[in-house]
């Protein structure tokens, strides 16, 4: 059986990156073929679900729709404009900025408006911003426990096996590696788009 959801995994892993716009489409089929062949009992499927990452993942989607609704990624993108003055220095900035935002919630579509106010205003095409974005959140997601969705999914995961990961413990591992990366990163920005 384990042979059997593993095979499954990779296929709708290769489904959700293969169909984007059926995404939702492939994850509830999925779910309901673990169903179905018993891998997960139904008896037993609401202590199958991680609520916690679930209403976690969810916050943060309502977090950027309030985000994106008050107006705040024009103001954020004037903002940055005002302070740099170069295609490259709102790069850096938006990763930096990605970066520290991300070490608090998983930010990735919070700044992509942002990178796009600054592209539309500057004139010029928004991929080198996108890239800064998703170095910076990507990076900077690694501080801590809930900076990045897959810390949040790791962490519930180990909590079911009955390991606990305490913040302080997840930031000594998390803070040097974290600012290693970052800076590696924001140089090699520079380097190769500079």
């Amino acid at each position: 059986m384990k042979t059997v959801a593993l095979l499954l995994f990779v296929c709708t892993y290769a489904l959700l990156l293969a169909l984007p716009k059926w995404r939702s489409h492939v994850a509830v089929a999925s779910a309901a073929l673990f169903v179905a062949l018993g891998i997960v009992p139904l008896s037993g499927l609401a202590q199958a679900i991680d609520w916690n990452v679930i209403m976690m993942i969810a916050g943060t989607m309502g977090t950027v729709w309030f985000f994106i609704l008050s107006g705040m990624p024009a103001l954020l993108a004037d903002r940055i404009l005002r302070r740099v003055r170069t295609v490259q220095w709102a790069t850096v900035s938006l990763a930096f900025f990605s970066g520290l935002i991300s070490a608090l919630m998983d930010n990735v579509a919070t700044m992509l408006p942002v990178a796009s106010g600054i592209a539309q205003i500057m004139g010029v095409d928004a991929f080198l911003l996108y890239f800064g974005i998703m170095v910076g959140a990507t990076l900077g997601g690694n501080l801590t426990p809930i900076g990045a969705s897959a810390n949040i999914t790791g962490i519930g995961l180990l909590r079911k096996e009955g390991y606990t990961v305490r913040t302080v413990d997840f930031l000594r591992i998390g803070v040097p590696s974290t600012l290693t990366a970052v800076v590696i990163g924001y140089v090699l920005i520079w380097l190769i788009y500079g």
